[in-house]
Parts: structure tokens; sequence; C-alpha cells
């Protein structure tokens, strides 16, 4: 009995006896610094956890952690903004610029001192960051306003074409797409798609002068003439762009119809051609009618059918036909390959030729006794931005061995300019005007995905020493064009696609007459 009502004694009496043991553990020290501990411990213990006895209830213990957990919360976005503001900076200091977008959808690269360095951008470099900054900015402003559909391929191939056009010093340097290329290489190789003419820029209208007219091509069905001059081609106007990427307008599929708008004596109409193979011959040969021991042999270009054409030729004026000298007519002819050139001139010169008279002490270091130091016939050299020189010489043992003569007028350019250039530094006679002076090499590249580049890399120079271009081959007996039977300097040698009479031509009079001088010489 007296434990039951001890018992019931201390459940009646618990909140006295609690307050005073309180009471007598604030008077004790170190059971004070005991309970602070375990105070501490409880609120370490992770949520979840087991509540020790003495714990307020779990709806008071709610509204006692509700703050500490959205101070947690108000710490982690301090943090997490603090740490994007530092990214930022980072990024401005290891690049040099930030870049701020403006209300109409543009943007604004502002710069740090040292952007310029760090990425290069000094004179001669392009400064990719503002390049793609630009672009992303045009790129925005077309998808918003542009009216019509852009193509972005088209769009791709015209920025690349806008930096090849970009070297404002190469009137020559052009980008292909991959399409583009694959008809440039057709063309090279003596056979294209397109119209049937060779062109040059017209000084005057900026357009295309027409400067050739292939037999039974489409553009000769279509009417077009030699001194025409091409304004547009499908509607594109062929004045605001270079000589490379009109004609890449005119040429196009098999098939296909190009409207060209032309000029010819002050006035403008429109023809229609239908694209087709077009397959140039550019070696023509005959006999001379007032001697008949001269062969005449034509040559409009220099592609990779013209070097084995040449070949044959000069085999049948010579084998077949009994000529004993040959006159080369390279009037009108604006180049093509180097290197066809060289092979054809090699088939003519010994291999080991002397340096011209003209060469001086200057070379002394590539010569002995008037001899390059290979012992070979030096044909030509290119230098490069560097100054590296490229040599190339005679070597194929061959040689003929019959008197040359090669007429030239102000339209032979590039490839034909050497080809006169080194036949009259070994002493033929080059008869004629002043050649074009186009002296610079310039270098196809084939590009990753089949597209292409092509730009101004090398300049020529002769077995003399002299340089061509924008000076052009003096020739050895100068003759100037007269007008016969109304042909005119433009029409000769096949220029229009037909043959042009040889008798009435004083230049090619002029030609067979050195020839004779070399027979009697003999």
């Amino acid at each position: 009995m007296q434990l039951n009502n001890k018992k019931k004694f201390m459940e009646e009496n618990r909140e006295n006896i609690v307050i005073t043991e309180i009471a007598a553990d604030a008077e004790n020290p170190e059971k004070q610094e005991c309970l602070k501990a375990q105070a501490e411990e409880a609120a370490e213990q992770p949520e979840g956890a087991s509540e020790p006895e003495g714990t307020p209830e779990p709806e008071k213990q709610e509204e006692a952690y509700q703050p500490k957990k959205n101070s947690s919360r108000m710490t982690f976005l301090k943090g997490l903004i603090v740490g994007i503001i530092l990214s930022g900076l980072v990024f401005v200091l290891l690049h040099g610029y930030l870049t701020v977008t403006l209300p109409n959808g543009g943007s604004l690269t502002i710069r740090l001192p040292y952007y310029e360095r760090l990425h290069g951008t000094g004179s001669g470099s392009l400064d990719h960051v503002e390049i793609n900054r630009k672009m992303d900015e045009i790129r925005t402003l077309i998808d918003k306003s542009y009216l019509y559909d852009a193509d972005p391929k088209h769009m791709t191939d015209g920025i690349f074409a806008g930096m090849l056009y970009g070297l404002t010093e190469d009137d020559y340097a052009i980008y292909y797409s991959k399409e583009d290329f694959e008809n440039e290489r057709k063309r090279l190789n003596g056979s294209y798609v397109g119209v049937g003419i060779a062109v040059t820029k017209d000084a005057k209208t900026n357009g295309l002068m027409v400067e050739a007219v292939t037999y039974n091509s489409p553009a000769q069905e279509a009417g077009i003439e030699v001194g025409d001059v091409i304004l547009k081609a499908n509607g594109t106007d062929l004045t605001q762009i270079t000589s490379d990427e009109a004609v890449g307008q005119i040429t196009g599929p098999e098939g296909t119809e190009v409207v060209l708008e032309i000029q010819r004596n002050g006035e403008t109409m429109e023809v229609t051609c239908v694209r087709r193979v077009i397959s140039d011959i550019t070696v023509r040969t005959a006999l001379m009618p007032e001697d008949p021991r001269v062969g005449y042999v034509s040559i409009t270009g220099f592609t990779n059918v013209t070097e084995e054409e040449f070949y044959e030729a000069i085999d049948d004026l010579t084998e077949n036909r009994n000529a004993e000298g040959i006159v080369i007519d390279l009037r009108n002819n604006g180049g093509g390959d180097m290197n066809v050139a060289l092979r054809m001139i090699d088939s003519i010169l010994p291999d080991d030729l002397p340096l011209p008279d003209q060469v001086g002490a200057s070379d002394a270091g590539n010569t002995e006794n008037g001899k390059t130091a290979s012992g070979k016939t030096l044909l030509l050299s290119i230098e490069d931005k560097g100054g590296k020189k490229t040599e190339y010489f005679a070597e194929d043992d061959w040689r003929q061995t019959i008197p040359f003569a090669v007429l030239v007028n102000g339209r032979s350019a590039s490839a034909s300019e050497i080809f006169a250039g080194v036949l009259k530094d070994y002493g033929y006679p080059v008869i004629g005007t002043k050649t074009f002076g186009k002296g610079i090499v310039q270098s196809l590249y084939t590009l990753s995905d089949k597209s292409a580049v092509k730009f101004t890399t090398d300049q020529y120079i002769l077995p003399d020493g002299s340089q061509i271009h924008g000076i052009g081959i003096e020739p050895s007996i100068e003759v100037e064009f007269r007008e016969y039977d109304g042909i005119t300097e433009k029409q000769v040698n096949h220029v229009s696609g037909e043959e042009t009479p040889l008798e009435g031509d004083v230049q090619v009079e002029a030609a067979v007459k050195a020839i004779q001088d070399a027979f009697e010489a003999e």
C-alpha cells in the first residue's frame, strides 16, 4: 500500500519535481554543463533520428526549426548567384571581352585592354570573336525580318566566297563550292558544261567581254558574237562580282537554261542558251599558203588536252606534211595550266642550254660558266611570298631542230606569256605586240568537303631574270595588227570559233618571214 501511495504521489506532483530538479541543476555547474552538451548533441542529430526523452513535441519542434531551413535556402541562393557572377568574371578575364545583348536583337562587344594581344587581332589577323558575333547578329536580323526564305547552304558558300573576295589585291581569288569545283575540273580537263565562250573582264562596264565563241556551241547558236559584253546571267548582276564568280553564273548543269543580258554597240538585249558539254579544241594546224614549207599551229588555251594535241600537230606537220619550220599563234590566248606550257616548251628546247646572256653576276651562285648548277636548261622560276624560288628545267631528252616563231598580242596572257617569254630568252623570234602582263601563279587547294579555293601564291621569273606581271613581254619583232577583209584583231587565232584567213594578216606574214630568214641562215 505504501508503495502504491508513493507512486500515486509522484505522478500527481511530477511537474513540481521537474521544476525542483531544474532549479537544483541551476545551482550545480557540472550538471549544467552536462545538460548544455546534451542539448547541442540533440540539435546536431539528422532529421528522423529518435528523439531523447524530454524533447519538445513534434509540432513544437517543427516550429522551432522552420527559421533555420529558410536561412539555409537563402544561403544557397546567395552562393549560387555569387558563383555565377564569379564564373562570368573569370570568363571575361580569360577571354578579354564581354558581349551584351541589345534590345533590338543585336549585341555589343566590350573589349578589355589586352583583347588584341590575347586574340592576335593585330595587323593581318582576323578577329574571330567579332566575326562570329556579327554573323550571329546578322543572322538574327535575317531570321526576324528577311522577306524570303534564306538558303543556309547558299549563305554559307557566300561567306566563304566573301572571304576570298576580300583579298583586294588578288583579282583571281575565288571560292568554289563542291559543284562549282567539279565543273572547273572538267574545264581544266578540256571539257565542261556551259555555253561555249571565252571571256575577260571589260574595263568600261565591269561585265564579261566575249573574246571567243566555240564553233557549234550554244552561244554561237544564240547569236553571241566576239566583242559582246555580258552584264547579267539569269538576273544576277555580273558587274558586281569577280570574273570567276561571273563565269560560275553562266556555267551550270547540263540541259538547263541561262538567260544572258548582253550589250552590243550601245544596245542591250537578252539571249537564251541551253547549257551542254563543251569539248574544247585548243590546237589547230595549217600550212602557210604562200610557203608550204612553213606550218601554222594555233593554240587557244593550255588545258590537259592541249599538250597531246600539240605533239600530234607537230608530228603531223613535220612528218606527214613536210613542214620545215613552225609558226605558233598565241594571240588572244588567255593562258591556262603553267605545267602544260612548260612541258610543251621542253619538247622544243634541248636540255643543256646555257642561261641567256642577260643573266648577271648576281645569279652566279646558281651558275657556272653560263650553265645552271644542274647543267639543264632553265625554263622558269617561281617565287613565293617568302622569297623561296622553285626552278623548272628541261629534262625530257628531246628537242626540235626546226625553226620556230611565236605570235602574240595584248590578249596573250599568263601561260602564253611564259611560252613566248622562255622561247624569246633562248633566241626564238616573238612577233606582234606587247603581251597582257599576267605573271603570277594561282594555286588551287581542295578543301576537306571537296570544295576548293584558288588564290595567288607565286610570281613568274623568266630565265633571263625578268618578271612578267604588270610588264608583259615585248616582242623581238614588233608588228601592229591591221584589219583585213573585215577581220579584227579580236577574231584571229580561231577566237570566234571559226578559222580566219591567214592571207592578209600582216603579223602572220612577219612570222613567216622570220622562219624564212632562219632557213637562209642554216
